[in-house]
């Protein structure tokens, strides 16, 4: 039914455009470079001068240090100054400021607080990758604008959101630390495509989906079939980097989330179709779903 009339919102185009795709290098050079690893190794000398420092003093720094948002670069310095609090300083009868900054540090980097526990056995061991973060690291420019671009939403689903750079500051600020680059990725392109099944239900009252291989599109409409191609590249990706990371179990929990998903669209769209007025207890369960809540 060509002419049919679809409830499409009409949302306005990207307000970045290409300027990602265009955008000059902005690599480093080797002086500015320089210059941050001396800062580093300045930072570093200020945490290894407060080992003998005043135990507020201990804490206000690392507690800056952390709020800056520049404590990956020392986080095993930090884990030394934060050992030796809690094997020699730890007191429970402290200040309130003293108290309160001792308990949180601690208790986020691993450490059992509360008095009468036992102390820990050794230090806490760095996980492998903390030792190769920067090698890890990938701009945005480098991947998601070229991915975004290959979808051709104005194009090709003109009717939906194309959001990828709102969806990427929001992945970065779940993860902004430069170790966890790929998880920013990932998050970023799983928004663009939650945002894109949203926008398809609401138009087109698409059928639940199932994960198949490619020559299921042949059954799709072309507005699905623009749609569903990315979908299994994008978790066919997936799953090639949990595999070489031996981890390929998680794949399924992602696919039977987005199946989840779809699902409770679809019973959105049912209820628009058919004028129902869900229930305040049937809208909160499918609610937490559809919007993306688990």
């Amino acid at each position: 039914m060509p002419n049919q009339k679809r409830p499409t919102a009409k949302f306005h185009p990207s307000v970045w455009g290409d300027i990602f795709l265009s955008s000059p290098t902005t690599n480093i050079d080797a002086k500015t470079k320089l210059q941050h690893e001396g800062l580093k190794e300045e930072v570093r000398r200020m945490i290894k001068v407060a080992m003998d420092a005043e135990l507020l003093y201990k804490l206000r720094l690392i507690d800056t240090i952390k709020r800056l948002g520049v404590s990956y670069h020392f986080e095993r310095e930090i884990e030394v100054v934060l050992l030796n609090i809690y094997e020699h300083d730890y007191k429970d009868d402290q200040t309130l400021e003293t108290t309160t900054l001792q308990f949180r540090l601690l208790r986020e980097n691993g450490f059992g607080v509360p008095s009468g526990l036992a102390k820990a056995a050794g230090t806490i061991e760095y996980p492998l990758s903390a030792l190769v973060s920067h090698a890890l690291y990938r701009p945005i420019r480098r991947g998601l604008p070229r991915w975004g671009k290959s979808l051709d939403l104005p194009t090709k689903l003109p009717f939906v959101r194309d959001r990828l750079v709102e969806g990427y500051f929001w992945a970065l600020e779940t993860y902004f630390e430069p170790q966890y680059s790929f998880a920013r990725e990932i998050l970023a392109k799983a928004l663009v495509i939650i945002s894109i099944m949203d926008d398809i239900y609401d138009a087109f009252n698409s059928s639940r989906m199932q994960f198949r291989d490619a020559d299921y599109m042949d059954q799709f409409l072309e507005h699905m079939k623009s749609f569903y191609k990315p979908l299994l590249n994008f978790y066919g990706e997936l799953e090639e980097t949990m595999i070489k990371q031996e981890k390929p179990y998680r794949v399924k929990y992602a696919k039977d989330a987005v199946k989840q998903l779809c699902e409770s669209c679809f019973v959105e769209a049912k209820w628009y179709n058919e004028i129902y007025v869900p229930t305040m207890e049937e809208y909160m369960r499918n609610g937490v779903i559809s919007a993306a809540y688990i």
